[in-house]
């Protein structure tokens, strides 16, 4: 277990974001045309307490100035009430609220949300096992954020815990905003 505090060097093979190197993937992912996704199923399970403030708020002034999307294993329904609103997109178990038709894998409604919001690129920020899927699948050129650390996936970056989420978010839009 680690100390309150003490930030991990690398994780499973992933190294962490908010390092020399992660400031430098934030700074390339932040510009441009970039779709932003999170699957926060673990934040908004039935059981969950509601989406921390700092999470909500950094959700939602991120959607102002880029494509948000949140990717649920879960029914829309049951995760569209615990968003803020304005996200460009909350898509629900197999590519429920989808643009255009219905997919059948978490990397393939990435890939149209690409396409739909004409972007080049992709964040995409998971912490459960269905998140591995995208992280496997994804190009170089995205951005994997695995939340938690020591457990192994297949995301290039992670942040520690849930804390850190809404620290990721402040640093993408502070970066957007410059």
């Amino acid at each position: 277990m680690r100390a309150a505090g003490t930030m991990l060097a690398k994780s499973g093979g992933m190294d962490y974001l908010f390092s020399e190197a992660g400031s430098r993937a934030l700074d390339f992912a932040a510009i441009g045309p970039t779709l932003f996704a999170f699957d926060l199923d673990d934040l908004l399970g039935p059981d969950a307490p509601p989406l921390p403030d700092e999470t909500r708020r950094g959700l939602l002034e991120l959607s102002r100035t880029a494509p948000v999307a949140v990717i649920s294993a879960r029914e829309r329904a049951r995760v569209v009430d615990r968003l803020p609103e304005g996200l460009s997109y909350v898509i629900g178990r197999d590519g429920e609220g989808l643009p255009g038709s219905a997919v059948a894998s978490k990397p393939e409604a990435v890939q149209a949300l690409l396409t739909h919001s004409r972007c080049r690129t992709a964040v995409f920020v998971g912490a459960g096992a269905g998140d591995e899927t995208v992280f496997e699948s994804a190009p170089p050129h995205w951005l994997t954020v695995h939340v938690g650390a020591g457990e192994p996936s297949c995301a290039r970056w992670f942040v520690n815990d849930e804390q850190e989420l809404a620290s990721l978010l402040r640093a993408i839009v502070a970066r957007r905003g410059h």
